[in-house]
């Protein structure tokens, strides 16, 4: 996600304004185990202070929460499908992702 050098490698190499916002519903299972559905959109553009909205990537996913007895971070598994991807070539597809989840 973002912007791609035009010259030989083109690589995707960040940006100067970044949007992000995610929002999760999640129900417990059992008492260490919750699952949870999501929705991803952001972008990240080469200008500062330059929030094109025609450059927004979406994606829906599910996924797990463990609570494990080593660590105090929830370890998430998630599952992931892009819903918009302005970049053709980003757009790989359906993603899993796993991480030591952390909370606000």
């Amino acid at each position: 996600m973002g912007p791609r050098d035009d010259g030989y490698s083109n690589d995707v190499y960040g940006g100067g304004s970044l949007g992000f916002v995610t929002v999760e519903y999640s129900v417990p299972v059992i008492e260490t185990i919750r699952a949870v559905v999501f929705s991803d959109s952001g972008f990240v553009n080469e200008d500062s202070w330059d929030p094109a909205l025609d450059d927004i990537y979406s994606d829906v996913g599910f996924g797990v929460r463990l609570k494990l007895p080593i660590s105090p971070l929830p370890l998430a598994l998630d599952y992931a499908f892009p819903i918009s991807s302005p970049d053709p070539e980003a757009d790989k597809g359906g993603q899993f992702n796993f991480y030591l989840n952390y909370t606000y």
